[in-house]
């Protein structure tokens, strides 16, 4: 039962928060002749918190993000 709850609470989750990367298309024609600007957050989500960020280093267990999905034209 606690897993089919996790399982909804993460399906909530990502409807909420949508993943660009699943709609690169959109996000690219809603970006054309604009100026885009990419704000990431390194230290602490991908790497541990360090003193000096020039110092955070993506953690080892770090799986590499999936292939974004194709698209079908």
């Amino acid at each position: 039962m606690q897993g089919s709850m996790r399982a909804k609470a993460d399906l909530t989750w990502m409807n909420k928060h949508p993943s660009a990367l699943r709609n690169f298309d959109s996000v690219l024609a809603a970006a054309k002749g604009k100026q885009v600007v990419m704000f990431l957050n390194y230290d602490g989500t991908l790497s541990p918190i360090v003193q000096d960020p020039d110092k955070a280093f993506m953690a080892e267990d770090v799986d590499p993000p999936p292939p974004p999905p194709s698209s079908s034209s």
